[in-house]
């Protein structure tokens, strides 16, 4: 089982350098070739992955979401843990904590 991360709301995340990926109409597939995971990303994901291109904060994504999206706060805050959560786990995204 992979290693649950805690992300605090202000660590900065951003996507791993060898991680590639490709939008396909509503959709973004996210390749890391070093280790052969992927990830398909449809809805909000997408427009997170690109968010994620650069140096960014979980407090920041929920910003971004939140105004760009018909969402409450406690879904979206608890939705964006989540994916960047699993994106971390599986490598794709960087976890850089702020001490």
């Amino acid at each position: 089982m992979a290693k649950r991360h805690h992300i605090a709301t202000h660590d900065k995340l951003s996507s791993a350098p060898a991680v590639v990926s490709t939008s396909i109409i509503s959709e973004t597939v996210v390749l890391d070739p070093v280790s052969d995971k992927y990830f398909s990303l449809e809805g909000v994901g997408p427009r997170i992955w690109e968010l994620l291109q650069e140096s960014t904060t979980l407090a920041a994504l929920n910003e971004t979401i939140l105004k760009e999206y018909e969402v409450d706060e406690v879904t979206c805050e608890r939705d964006v843990r989540a994916l960047v959560g699993e994106l971390v786990e599986s490598g794709l995204v960087i976890h850089e904590p702020i001490e």
